[in-house]
Parts: C-alpha cells; sequence; structure tokens
C-alpha cells in the first residue's frame, strides 16, 4: 500500500497531480500489508499519461508478534527448597526471566534466564518473589506474564526442651529436638554474669531428623556460685540460634578451677577456661609432661583463652591451676 502521508492515508494507488507540465516533487510511503510476515517484496508500478510505464522494486521486512507469554501458576514452598519454573516456551520470539520484587532481586537465584522451566532457588530467604517472564520479538511490542513465589520460613532446629541440672559436684545439661534441617552441631556456652559467655563445649547434631533426638553434656568444673548455660546450634551454612538460658546454682568456693576444650586437643589449639580468680588474682597454671617436667608455667585471668601447642610433642599432660588439675591429650 501507498501514501503521500506518513502514517495515514495508504491504498492501493495514489494520483499526483500535474503542475506546470511536470509532476512535482513528491515523497511516496510504502507500507507492507500486515498479513505479511517474513521479507516480502514486489514492485511499485508508475503509470503516467504520454509516459513510459516504469517499475520501482519495494522490498522490506515484516516481524509477527512474539507469542503471549503465561509465567505459570503461583508456587509455595520453604526456604529449604527449589521450585522448577512452568512458564510457556515461546513458538514467536524469545523469553527472558527477570525478578521484579521480593527480599532479592537478584537473577543469580535463577538456573536459567532464558528457560520457560529454570529453577528457582530463593537466596534471599523468606517472602513473596514476583517473577516475570517476557516473550520478545523485535521490533513488536513485548508479551510478559508475572508469577508469585511464596517462601515460608522452616526453623533448622525445633527445640523440645533445655535443662542443667547439679549433679554432686558437676553440672548435667540434656536437651532435645523434635526436628532438625541441616543442623551441623551444637556449643554448649557458660557464663557465671549471663553476659559473658566462653564455649566449653561441643556436640554433633543429627543433621537432618524429623524424630525427637535427645542430646546431653556433662560440664565438670562448674564455677561456685550462679552458673548459666545456652547452647548455640549451628548450621551446615554457617546460620545459628540459640536455645534458652539455664542457671545452677553451686554451693562452694567460688575460687577454684580451669577447664580446657577440645579434649584430646586436636588442631594445635588449646582453649584454657579460668573458671574464677584467686584473691582478684591471676590463676598460675602450669603444663607438666608424663614424667612430672614443668612444660611451662603462666599466668591467666578469668575468661577463655586460646593457646598454641602446636610446637608441643604429642602426648599426655597434667594442666594445674585454681586447686584443680586435668589430664590432656595433645594429638
Amino acid at each position: 500500500e501507498v501514501s503521500t502521508t506518513s502514517g495515514s492515508g495508504y491504498a492501493s494507488s495514489v494520483t499526483l497531480t500535474q503542475s506546470s507540465g511536470n509532476v512535482s516533487s513528491t515523497t511516496i510511503y510504502v507500507r507492507l500489508s500486515s498479513s505479511s510476515t517474513g521479507s516480502p517484496s514486489g514492485n511499485i508500478t508508475c503509470v503516467s499519461t504520454g509516459a513510459t510505464t516504469q517499475n520501482i522494486a519495494a522490498t522490506g521486512s515484516v516481524s509477527s508478534n512474539p507469542s503471549t507469554s503465561d509465567a505459570g501458576i503461583d508456587k509455595t514452598i520453604d526456604n529449604s527448597q527449589t521450585v522448577p519454573m512452568t512458564a510457556n516456551t515461546p513458538s514467536t520470539g524469545t523469553g527472558a526471566w527477570t525478578i521484579t520484587s521480593g527480599p532479592s532481586t537478584s537473577t543469580g537465584q535463577l538456573s536459567s534466564l532464558s528457560s520457560a522451566t529454570a529453577v528457582f532457588d530463593p537466596a534471599g530467604g523468606a517472602g513473596t518473589y514476583v517473577l516475570r517472564w517476557t516473550i520478545s520479538n523485535s521490533p513488536c511490542t513485548a508479551s510478559y506474564d508475572e508469577v508469585s513465589v511464596i517462601v515460608t520460613w522452616v526453623l533448622p532446629v525445633v527445640w523440645l526442651n533445655f535443662s542443667a541440672t547439679k549433679q554432686n559436684e558437676t553440672i548435667i545439661l540434656n536437651w532435645a529436638t523434635a526436628s532438625e534441617l541441616n543442623s551441623k552441631d551444637f556449643t554448649i556456652q557458660h557464663s557465671i554474669n549471663s553476659t559473658t559467655w566462653n564455649d566449653i563445649g561441643e556436640v554433633l547434631a543429627a543433621g537432618n531428623s524429623s524424630i525427637v533426638r535427645n542430646y546431653s553434656f556433662l560440664h565438670t568444673t562448674p564455677s561456685g556460685g550462679n552458673n548459666y548455660y545456652r547452647i548455640r546450634q549451628r548450621d551446615f551454612d554457617g546460620k545459628y540460634s540459640y536455645s534458652t538460658i539455664r542457671m545452677v546454682k553451686k554451693e562452694g568456693n567460688s575460687a577454684l578451677g580451669i577447664g580446657v576444650f577440645p579434649n584430646p586437643i586436636l588442631n594445635g589449639e588449646m582453649q584454657l577456661y579460668v573458671l574464677q580468680e584467686i584473691n582478684a588474682l591471676p590463676a598460675t597454671v602450669n603444663l607438666l609432661n608424663a614424667k612430672g617436667k614443668i612444660v611451662w608455667s603462666r599466668q591467666y585471668s578469668f575468661g577463655m583463652h586460646k593457646i598454641d601447642v602446636s610446637v608441643i610433642a604429642k602426648g599426655i599432660y597434667l594442666l594445674t591451676g585454681n586447686g584443680r588439675t586435668i589430664r590432656i591429650l595433645i594429638e
């Protein structure tokens, strides 16, 4: 179709009026039929009274509208799951995923941006994510559709109970979980003021479990007076949470006690726990070998101290301080 006006007046032919013996210079606009696709071509025939008929070649390119986008149905998963998307594969054009809103809009959460069945991994955590599936076929107008993925939060550990009970001169800790997800270990922490905490032990977790799991830990060197305990639960991805706090009061001399963690010592580092200073002075701690010879003698204040023992020969040693002797093994 042709016209002397851009964007309107298109018809199968136009008539140009002679002016002073000549046809005035006129721009002819050519439009390809909307039913055409691909790369159609043809001729424009110029017919003039008393002149030779001329044919002018006309070629062009026509793109089809893209397929109508369908992003699929809304989905609900928990934070431990991934989900495959269910968008339509376009018969015309190409598709692309974007994340328009949510706790994270990073496209790295999708295994593929161009696959209709890309897998979505909600790295941003719990919340509602809106994913858009756009089908394009330039220069035509793109088609898009959106789908929501609702991610609920699942607690890594469901605690049942946690207790701390005095048992002679020791304190026994017991706890239980109803279920566990991706749980790595439990770190037992101790304090005498519920403010400053020190690690005194570690217990491996079940990993993944849907049944009741029971755990226990024996604190052999509690301090005189108030002893506070809590448990830090850690996941394999590094995330952690804490239990409630329990307190046990131990009668007796509050000026005695040292502790060591771990025992045996496997990585060349010993954690020394000085439970209480005697007469408000630093505690003198001695390390003796199996023959009773002092390897070193040092003073440490109250609290936890990391000590490098990597240069000490492997074997059995005695650690004395604050009126207590502990047998340790360096491996």
